[in-house]
């Protein structure tokens, strides 16, 4: 705008020069000036198109001017295996405890269990819990003594046989061969009715000798628990031949023989067997884990091999049972005196 108006003052002075001087003088026009035109039709010069407009508008974009790095958020990564807790149910701590006579609870001896369990604790006495007996154990030798006077070579011995561990290490007396294998000898110092419950009417025979002895008798029937006196016609054979184990030394020796139920000879019993499982089946119907750990319970081979159930095994109980002159061995299966001698006179005892 300040050029365009020198430009109209120099035509204007040069218009006084002219009319003083009585002539015209030309102004020199430069053809592409445009500025009288665009003086005269008030458009914008190129200076003024080059010349930011004013809108109003603010020039703060609202951008913050700060780029530094912005301050780092705090993410917790909760751990990828973190357990879920669980709800504990504590039971009462009062609470009584009932004896279940079933197959898988608690017991007070092992006929409140089934055929292939038997009553676990940790002492002879008190109340257990049914559990199956091992079917096969480990070949180390770690002797214990059982509840019931005998001496196996490790626990699970003792619990395929159906016995409570009462100490470490081996028995202090041998076992009595004229016993049940789950009887403790009389001298053992352990009641053989520790672990024997019996029914409302009938009780445990603790009578060495008796018929009904370590087992449940009929109390009507008194006979079932008084030693009877030994057989007349049967001779005391220590070091000789014999039909049973009643004819040779009951606590060192036992019938040594070859199968079941022939004659043998009284033989000593093995004190010390290897840790070797090579299972037999005993003629008495139990499993061994050698032929020495029968013999050492007083018991001939009847076949290699684990048994089958006693029932289905074809071995009678009663194959080297001698007993006295009005007894009876007792071949029913689930009888308390099963395999034992009872009173002929008591019919209940092998019931």
């Amino acid at each position: 705008m300040a050029t365009a108006s020198l430009r109209l003052r120099g035509l204007f002075v040069l218009g006084l020069l002219s009319a003083a001087c009585g002539s015209t003088i030309t102004p020199v026009i430069d053809p592409t000036d445009d500025v009288g035109e665009a003086e005269d039709r008030g458009a914008p010069t190129e200076q003024d198109a080059a010349a930011p407009v004013d809108t109003g508008t603010p020039t703060d974009t609202g951008t913050p001017t700060d780029t530094g790095n912005p301050t780092p958020i705090d993410v917790v990564t909760p751990p990828i295996d973190a357990p879920t807790p669980l709800d504990v149910v504590t039971p009462p701590i009062d609470a009584p405890t009932p004896i279940d006579s079933g197959m898988t609870g608690q017991c007070l001896s092992n006929s409140d269990c089934g055929r292939s369990q038997f009553c676990s604790a940790a002492s002879c006495d008190g109340p257990g819990r049914c559990e199956a007996r091992p079917m096969g154990c480990a070949t180390v030798y770690l002797p214990v003594c059982g509840c019931d006077g005998r001496t196996y070579g490790n626990t699970c011995e003792a619990a395929a046989s159906g016995a409570r561990v009462r100490d470490r290490g081996a028995c202090a007396t041998a076992v009595d061969a004229g016993a049940p294998r789950d009887v403790p000898p009389v001298d053992s110092g352990i009641s053989v009715c520790a672990t024997i419950r019996c029914s409302a009417t009938t009780a445990c025979c603790d009578v060495p000798g008796a018929p009904a002895y370590g087992g449940c008798y009929p109390r009507t029937c008194t006979t079932c628990c008084v030693a009877p006196t030994r057989d007349a016609g049967v001779t005391d054979a220590p070091t000789g031949r014999c039909l049973s184990n009643s004819d040779c030394d009951a606590r060192a020796q036992y019938c040594a023989g070859t199968g079941c139920g022939t004659t043998g000879t009284c033989q000593p019993r093995p004190t010390l067997c290897n840790s070797l499982y090579s299972p037999v089946c005993g003629c008495d119907g139990n499993t061994y884990s050698n032929s020495c750990v029968a013999q050492a319970s007083g018991t001939r081979v009847a076949s290699s091999g684990t048994c089958v159930t006693t029932r289905d095994s074809g071995i009678s109980p009663c194959a080297l049972v001698r007993c006295s002159a009005g007894q009876s061995c007792c071949d029913a299966p689930g009888s308390r005196n099963y395999g034992r001698c009872y009173d002929t006179r008591c019919l209940a005892c092998c019931m």
